[in-house]
């Protein structure tokens, strides 16, 4: 059994209990807990979470819940009740009632209005989904919970990516200014570029994932001797705390193009990156080609694993 129903103990840790329970694979045996997309008005898209047994639908039964705006990802509190066959709640943010919506019931959709406290109303269409999406969707966008303003415009500049989720190495990104790097990347990379001055260094961002207790970040380093050698980029996953506090950060591989000068041969190795919400695999293709024919390919697979804290452990 995931939780069970429990509504008149509803707080916000009902909803986050939950989604652990969801991302850790468990299932709702007991049907309490539906999730929907819908909108609010014609273009205001909402994602919507309800502790409610269908199965009974008895008049006064209390409903618990959340919704939060795809724009914003900020939960805002549900709470109601059933009534002759309507379903009634109220919404609570920062503990003010800040409107109500009302359904007419139905199995798999809702549809209804949203009302203000001062009599505003908006029609609200609401289509049953997984709470496996639900989960994706919420911590899709998560950036309101950063509390370092500095570190928040850093985490601004990369995309977010839903959980699990396929990072291609190769994906094109913008590069990062050598002050951001310093800042939370690498302290020590103006030394290093100032000592290996022959060298071509820089990073790139890339994507953004949010868990409940961290925010993960992937860069791509860019690096080249300029003359005869290896160029290549190393994609790095980070991760840190919500006020900007970093955790652990791994280097997962190159992307590497090794050219033989004189002979026409290459090596290169392609990666991939599988991430899921606590374990992430790396796909490396790598390539030697002689005179444009290919002489020995070998692909490989390294896994890693990321707890509760945002720690990252290679799996021996």
């Amino acid at each position: 059994m995931l939780l069970t129903h429990a509504p008149t103990l509803w707080a916000q840790s009902t909803t986050a209990e939950l989604r652990k329970a969801v991302i850790a694979g468990k299932k709702d045996t007991d049907n309490y807990w539906t999730a929907y997309k819908g909108k609010i008005g014609e273009d205001r898209t909402i994602y919507v979470l309800l502790n409610m047994n269908y199965d009974t639908h008895k008049d006064g039964q209390q409903v618990i819940g959340e919704y939060f705006y795809r724009q914003y990802g900020i939960p805002i509190k549900l709470k109601g009740s059933i009534e002759k066959d309507r379903l009634v709640l109220k919404e609570y943010a920062k503990g003010q009632h800040t409107g109500t919506m009302n359904f007419t019931l139905e199995w798999s959709e809702l549809e209804g209005k949203w009302t203000s406290p001062k009599g505003k109303s908006y029609k609200i269409q609401l289509s049953e989904m997984g709470l496996a999406f639900y989960v994706q969707n919420f911590y899709y966008k998560q950036h309101y919970r950063i509390s370092n303003k500095d570190f928040k415009a850093f985490v601004n500049l990369f995309s977010p990516v839903y959980t699990p989720s396929n990072l291609e190495h190769g994906v094109e990104s913008e590069e990062l200014s050598d002050d951001w790097v310093v800042r939370y990347l690498e302290p020590g990379f103006e030394e290093k570029k100032a000592e290996f001055e022959l060298m071509y260094y820089k990073y790139r961002r890339q994507a953004v994932s949010f868990r409940e207790h961290f925010i993960l970040l992937t860069t791509i380093e860019e690096h080249s001797p300029g003359v005869a050698g290896v160029h290549g980029t190393d994609y790095r996953i980070h991760t840190f705390t919500y006020d900007g506090q970093p955790i652990d950060m791994v280097n997962v591989g190159c992307e590497c193009v090794d050219i033989d000068m004189g002979i026409n041969e290459d090596h290169v190795t392609f990666l991939t990156v599988i991430m899921d919400w606590n374990k992430f695999g790396v796909y490396k293709h790598y390539l030697h080609n002689r005179e444009g024919e290919p002489i020995d390919q070998i692909t490989s697979v390294d896994y890693y694993t990321i707890d509760l804290k945002g720690r990252i452990k290679e799996v021996p």
